[in-house]
Parts: structure tokens; sequence; C-alpha cells
């Protein structure tokens, strides 16, 4: 019988009967086990059977966005060490639907906090599902430094971004 390949990672067992892969984004503290890649190879929609003999060749698309954030030292701020980062409001909870390739459901749960990597040299990165919405205002990043909050809100960039969408990288450098 003819088959097609599915390849995704990270690799999971809990894959439901539907072949929906839910993944959690919270914990960035290993961006390797939640950078969802998925590929496929069909053989132009023939499948392939024993007799192939020709390698099959799987091209991974990365299905999340990354967004680095670069913190600078702003007026009055000699020293950034220290410096902790939350993100809030963001989506961090996807399905996605191996069969079809997209995404079946992106959520989050109300009051959930997001600590980005520490990439090193006051650089922070985020991998994220991708955001369709229109609006960021509602993503809002906390730095903390020697006691002081400061806040940004992710619409408020200069670059007019205004989603993340799958497969992007977006920088953000923030004072």
């Amino acid at each position: 019988s003819k088959v097609d390949f599915i390849a995704y990672h990270p690799h999971s067992t809990t894959i439901d009967e539907n072949y929906w892969f839910e993944i959690d984004v919270q914990d960035q503290s290993s961006q390797s086990k939640i950078y969802l890649m998925t590929a496929s190879a069909n053989n132009e929609e023939l499948g392939y059977d024993k007799t192939n003999t020709s390698p099959i060749s799987l091209n991974f698309k990365h299905q999340f966005s990354k967004v680095i954030i670069n913190v600078l030292k702003g007026d009055g701020i000699t020293d950034l060490s220290g410096l902790s980062i939350q993100v809030k409001g963001m989506d961090h909870t996807a399905i996605f639907d191996l069969m079809e390739n997209v995404f079946a459901g992106i959520g989050h749960i109300d009051g959930t906090v997001i600590t980005p990597f520490n990439a090193g040299n006051n650089t922070y990165e985020l991998i994220l599902p991708p955001t369709e919405y229109s609006d960021l205002s509602n993503y809002k990043v906390e730095f903390t430094l020697a006691g002081n909050t400061y806040m940004w809100v992710m619409s408020d960039n200069t670059g007019d971004v205004s989603s993340f969408e799958s497969g992007n990288k977006y920088t953000f450098d923030v004072t």
C-alpha cells in the first residue's frame, strides 16, 4: 500500500488519535523542546510504496515565531545586571493538526507569565505560536531591575509589527 510521510519536532508520545500535537511554550528554558517544526512528503499526492528507491526529501517548516528582545540601557540606568523579564497576556498554548498541517487552536490562560530565554548580552528570546491579531496591546513585557518595574506594550513598537507569523523572526530593541 502507498504511504505519505509526516515528520515533526520536538518528539512527543502524546499525539492523539486525530494526530493533533499539543504544546505549551510557557517554559522557554529549552527552546529546542518547544520550537515546533513540521515536514511532509506525499510524492506529488501519489504516495510511496516499497518500490520507491529514491531518497524522500523532508523540508521542515518552522511553525512558530521567534521574538528577540535586545534590552538597552536607558537614562539613569548604568548596569543591567539582575534584570528580569516577564511576558504577560501572550498566547502560549497551541494545538497543531499534523495531518492538515495547520493550527487547530491557539490560546492562553489568563494570568500566565512567560519568562523569555536569556541568550546573554541582554538579549532575550521567545518562541511563540503565530498571533493573527491586529492588536498586540494586550501583550506586555515587564522589565524589573533594582526593584523598579518598567513596562513595554508590544504594540508600541517602531516597526509597526501587529502580528507574529509562522516561521518569521522579529527583533525589538527596547530601552
